[in-house]
């Protein structure tokens, strides 16, 4: 949990709030009837980005949610 952490700054500690958000965000909505079964018959696929206004980034959950990596590097990166 966020809370539990120790950050280097308030900044810091927001962005990783947002990636949280992004990730419970997909898990929540992973459970809704009709995105399940899309998922199981691989016909969706779930993205989680985050969007740096100062930078003009994208950063996107890799598949499993172990990280968020460049989507202009990597633009084939899905969460599910």
């Amino acid at each position: 949990m966020v809370d539990e952490r120790n950050y280097d700054s308030v900044e810091v500690r927001l962005n990783e709030m947002v990636k949280e958000n992004v990730i419970a965000q997909l898990n929540n909505i992973k459970t809704h009837p009709s995105v399940s079964v899309a998922l199981r018959k691989g016909k969706l696929r779930l993205h989680g980005w985050v969007y740096d206004i100062e930078s003009g980034g994208i950063n996107a959950l890799t598949k499993g949610g172990e990280s968020f990596i460049s989507l202009a590097d990597n633009p084939e990166t899905c969460f599910e």
